[in-house]
């Protein structure tokens, strides 16, 4: 890539970035879960295609994932039992060397020892960063369930640009797969703008899945 393509490429994607984030504001309360969920969709389905080598992980993920579908209108209604299937993995509870105290199971475990460099365990640090936001954006009844939630779409490009091994995520911005993932995430974010209900089956709305 050429120096001129890169920068046009790195504006690009700037540009991409400054209109989820700005848009992500005016989703509507009802909406953030999905938004949260439609996101972790694409992390959780490539671990899925990574199950028999990561079982433990992979069930912990799938309770909290179908949980959270199942009451994703709910969330007022059924906080106190969202909240106990969550806090099968967290909190994470970090002294201050760091460590992760009296690890609870596989993913507080291994935490440590995953490599962003192994795609499916690069999803499995994601889906600890955005289950982790959405257990606290739950138990503290937050309406936009923090920093991560703005962020969660820039993720999935980047899961996606790992996923091939095509390496820094502005340089990829071109790619068709990448694109269609982008104006995905830019029809999502406007029609979550608005009160509609949405189920498991919308899971990958607007992707080309």
């Amino acid at each position: 890539m050429t120096e001129e393509a890169r920068t046009e490429a790195f504006l690009e994607y700037k540009e991409y970035k400054e209109y989820i984030q700005r848009e992500f504001q005016y989703i509507t309360k009802d909406n953030i879960l999905f938004w949260n969920l439609w996101n972790i969709s694409y992390p959780f389905d490539v671990l899925a295609t990574y199950k028999e080598a990561y079982p433990e992980e992979y069930t912990l993920f799938s309770e909290m994932y179908f949980s959270c579908w199942e009451m994703s209108y709910q969330v007022d209604e059924k906080r106190e039992v969202l909240v106990s299937v969550f806090e099968q993995t967290y909190p994470f509870v970090i002294d201050e060397q760091g460590e992760i105290i009296n690890p609870k199971n596989i993913l507080q475990q291994k935490y440590e020892s995953y490599d962003d460099e192994i795609l499916p365990e690069l999803c499995i640090l994601l889906l600890i960063g955005r289950f982790d936001e959405i257990y606290r954006g739950i138990k503290q009844k937050a309406e936009r369930y923090g920093e991560r939630a703005i962020n969660a779409p820039m993720e999935v490009i980047s899961s996606i640009i790992a996923s091939y091994k095509w390496g820094y995520l502005f340089d990829n911005m071109d790619k068709s797969v990448v694109r269609d993932e982008v104006n995905a995430q830019m029809k999502l974010v406007k029609t979550l703008q608005t009160s509609r209900l949405f189920s498991l089956e919308d899971r990958n709305i607007f992707r080309n899945k």
